[in-house]
């Protein structure tokens, strides 16, 4: 017996499933969220991978930290900005890359296609060199 014919209680046959009405109103309902969803989607990619270049700030000070200790405590002591910078490994993993090097004054870094120009403020006998995000300071 086909399940997708019923009796009334008229007697008469009667076809269930949706009315071509109802199947337009349904695929106006998802055009509608597809169109608000994906321009977030994108922008969310976008923004956590800005996010994770941002992340890499500490760790650059963190580095910047450690060898200028590193040559303040030693024998020499420290010497000029350009020795300690020369010092530090800025290669920070597969899967970020400089425009060309991270030069002494800063540079620019890339993540998966996003875009971060970071200042260097160097070091002095004083305190370590720090990177900073478009000139703004990074807690």
């Amino acid at each position: 017996m086909d399940k997708s014919i019923i009796k009334s209680d008229h007697g008469m046959l009667k076809e269930s499933g949706f009315t071509l009405i109802e199947i337009i109103l349904v695929l106006v309902i998802l055009s509608i969220l597809a169109a608000t969803a994906i321009p977030r989607m994108i922008d969310f990619e976008k923004n956590a991978n800005q996010t994770v270049i941002k992340t890499i700030i500490p760790e650059l000070n963190s580095r910047e930290i450690m060898m200028w200790s590193k040559i303040k405590n030693s024998d020499t002591g420290w010497i000029d900005d350009e020795t300690l910078f020369s010092l530090i490994d800025y290669d920070l993993g597969a899967n970020y890359r400089w425009k060309t090097v991270a030069e002494i004054d800063g540079g620019k870094l890339y993540f998966k296609g996003e875009e971060i120009k970071l200042d260097r403020i160097a070091s002095t006998i004083r305190s370590p060199a720090r990177w900073e995000f478009g000139g703004k300071k990074i807690e």
